[in-house]
């Protein structure tokens, strides 16, 4: 399955990413890293997920913005 994964730098969004991808789904995350949690940490989760090799993907956004969602959604079907 594909999943879209919202604020996914975070804590609980990296643990949920990580464990999608684990169980073998493909994961796309959508987090505009801000800094109400630490960036730093959101950057290490983010390269800690890219460093499994699994089929996933990053986009840079704010849930907030409808045309970036919309974008989004009209370029990838999620389950």
């Amino acid at each position: 399955m594909t999943f879209l994964v919202t604020g996914g730098a975070g804590f609980i969004g990296s643990h949920v990413c990580e464990r999608l991808l684990l169980e073998g789904h493909r994961v796309w995350m959508l987090d505009d890293l801000n800094d109400f949690y630490d960036p730093l940490i959101m950057r290490q989760n983010l390269s800690a997920l890219q460093a499994l090799n699994r089929p996933f993907k990053f986009v840079t956004g704010d849930l907030t913005n409808a045309h970036a969602v919309n974008g989004l959604f009209s370029a990838v079907r999620f389950d």
